[in-house]
């Protein structure tokens, strides 16, 4: 394990699945980042997200970025990790 790790300090390189905790990062520790270009995130199968990815859908949300979230209550990928943010949030009413 330690040897990967120094390869990846070496060469730089970042897995897939740490993507959402890096954006997550910039979002929640630094304020200063410009995201005025983002303005509209759309998530696909958000029944799916794991709860880092819905932090950075809550920060984005908080940083005025307009979330189009869309998922399946009913094809629930991850339910052996348990269901998460309540599966699917209902629409407001």
């Amino acid at each position: 394990m330690a040897a990967w790790r120094r390869q990846r300090q070496v060469y730089g390189y970042s897995l897939f699945a740490e993507m959402p905790w890096y954006a997550l990062e910039l979002v929640d520790d630094h304020p200063e980042a410009d995201i005025r270009g983002l303005q509209i995130f759309v998530v696909d199968e958000f029944q799916d997200l794991n709860a880092c990815e819905i932090a950075l859908v809550e920060a984005l949300i908080d940083r005025g970025v307009i979330v189009i979230a869309v998922g399946d209550d009913d094809v629930v990928v991850r339910m052996c990790c348990g269901p998460t943010y309540g599966c699917v949030l209902a629409p407001p009413a």
